[in-house]
């Protein structure tokens, strides 16, 4: 299984390839902000973190992979998620946090992910700065999952994400009192994508929906 190292882990390779063209990947392109650059400041409550949004083509549609993370973790125990993690020392930029993470979680290494750019950060109520970063998977590939971190990763269509009949909004109220909504998704394969998770999707989602029919 990966390690929770990257001395060894060659981040620069998955900015070497490139995918074949294909008008969804080709818009996103022109869409994602550029997401090499500098740590941004920020305050001292909260914690930099990235995660990989990965895309990929299984049979003939373009899909989103998740991870279900593993029972034993202390934080979001069980929850779906993306590949990522905490910004760490040896981190240049928050690509190279997501590919480390990716790596260390699901044993993908950045020769079989091209990055596309990323979305803007998001404030979780857990007290990070997370970037998600887009990437498109070289599919098919064998996924590792590191017991320790992750109990399943599984795929979901971007047309099943798109349909408005598979979420809803609900309200939630925070531990400080505040009332917001948040997204939930209706079961797929035994599975609830809510939450942040679901919000880094929605604004992938609709960026895709920016792109013009042909």
């Amino acid at each position: 299984m990966p390690g929770k190292t990257s001395k060894n882990l060659n981040l620069s390779k998955s900015m070497a390839g490139s995918y074949p063209l294909d008008p969804v990947i080709d818009f996103l392109s022109t869409q994602l902000q550029d997401s090499i650059a500098e740590f941004p400041d920020v305050p001292p409550y909260e914690k930099m973190a990235a995660v990989l949004v990965p895309l990929l083509k299984k049979d003939g549609e373009w899909s989103l992979l998740f991870t279900r993370r593993a029972d034993n973790l202390v934080d979001h125990k069980g929850e779906v998620s993306f590949p990522g993690g905490a910004v760490e020392k040896v981190d240049h930029d928050f690509v190279a946090t997501a590919l480390r993470e990716t790596w260390e979680e699901i044993g993908l290494t950045p020769d079989k992910i091209s990055i596309l750019g990323s979305l803007q950060a998001f404030h979780t109520v857990s007290g990070y700065f997370l970037k998600p970063v887009v990437g498109v998977i070289d599919w098919p590939v064998v996924v590792r999952n590191n017991p320790s971190e992750v109990a399943r990763t599984f795929c979901i269509p971007i047309r099943w994400l798109s349909n408005q009949n598979n979420w809803e909004d609900r309200p939630r109220k925070l531990q400080n009192g505040e009332t917001v909504s948040v997204i939930h998704y209706h079961l797929y394969e035994g599975e609830i994508l809510w939450g942040i998770t679901a919000r880094i999707t929605h604004e992938l989602l609709r960026l895709i929906n920016k792109m013009p029919e042909n």
